[in-house]
């Protein structure tokens, strides 16, 4: 995926890689860590048809501690919703 995403023009054409090809076999990606930039977020969605599903999380909170949904609504920049049994405060 990374090679796709890296080695494909604006087009979506390359000469090691077929996005139409990994669009096919892609349902849902997935990144963590912090929201994606909104270009890079909206670039893979319109390339690989595909949604974008984002979560947050640090290694006290046991991996992740927000998600999106594909069922509802999701804001771009955003991180997701507290799971169930988690708090969340923003520090800022």
């Amino acid at each position: 995926m990374r090679r796709c995403l890296v080695t494909s023009t604006t087009d979506g054409t390359s000469n090691r890689c077929d996005p139409a090809k990994t669009a096919a076999n892609l349902r849902v990606a997935v990144a963590g860590g912090s929201s994606l930039p909104v270009e890079v977020l909206t670039e893979f969605e319109k390339r690989f048809d595909a949604p974008v599903l984002e979560g947050f999380g640090v290694s006290a909170t046991s991996g992740a501690a927000t998600f999106n949904h594909r069922d509802r609504p999701r804001g771009q920049g955003a991180v997701g919703l507290p799971f169930w049994d988690a708090q969340v405060r923003s520090g800022a």
